[in-house]
């Protein structure tokens, strides 16, 4: 049996009570659900038992939660937890060898660089963390003015706190030691300064694309 639109309706409002009003989520949910009522209400159930049901079967999705990954002072549904860990965890992965990598090779390796050399290295870092610090702000501003939400723009929300890594090396004044060894702490900060930069620009592309997805669905 299909729901009535009124009876969809209903149950959309469920969902955005739940706080899960996020457009990559919502249609899909909202197809599960539906179908639960509709398997109990073809055994023989009325609409509002079946519905009552059906929420008790899925309240438990809708507690609020958090994850080691994107920080324990993000809370959402698990729902939505769920499907942000599972996008993000290669990028968590990104951070830990962006950050130790440098600092351990150029812990370990000695190289003598030449004072043009350093200069180069310096101005290099010190113009593309700029660059990459100015990109993240404008991301976060824009993100701000669109109402849509996404589990995309959930993840973005954590990861903003990652710019203090672009902010450490525009501090920095120098990536090399008296004796001409490169500084592998603060490269390390640069490089995953760099990645949260990367790690922004993915999630707000597919955060704009999901967007023109769901309109384009509203459109047909």
């Amino acid at each position: 049996m299909e729901l009535t639109t009124k009876q969809i309706q209903e149950i959309e409002n469920y969902i955005k009570a739940k706080d899960v009003d996020y457009i990559d989520l919502k249609i899909e949910l909202l197809d599960h659900i539906i179908s639960d009522i509709e398997n109990l209400v073809d055994k023989g159930f009325l609409f509002e038992n079946a519905f009552q049901l059906t929420k008790e079967k899925w309240n438990k999705h809708f507690r609020s939660s958090s994850s080691f990954y994107l920080g324990f002072q993000y809370s959402a549904s698990k729902i939505v937890l769920k499907k942000a860990v599972k996008e993000f965890r290669p990028f968590y992965v990104l951070y830990l060898l962006s950050y130790f990598l440098p600092f351990i090779i150029f812990k370990k390796v000695s190289v003598d660089f030449s004072e043009n050399t350093m200069f180069a290295v310096n101005t290099f870092f010190k113009i593309t963390t700029l660059l990459a610090l100015l990109y993240v702000v404008i991301i976060i501003f824009r993100v701000m003015f669109f109402k849509e939400k996404t589990t995309y723009r959930f993840i973005l929300k954590t990861q903003y706190v990652g710019i203090i890594f672009l902010i450490i090396a525009q501090v920095v004044t120098d990536y090399f030691d008296k004796s001409g060894q490169i500084k592998g702490v603060f490269m390390g900060f640069s490089c995953a300064g760099l990645a949260t930069t990367y790690t922004c620009y993915h999630f707000y592309k597919k955060h704009f694309l999901e967007i023109a997805k769901n309109k384009k669905i509203l459109s047909l």
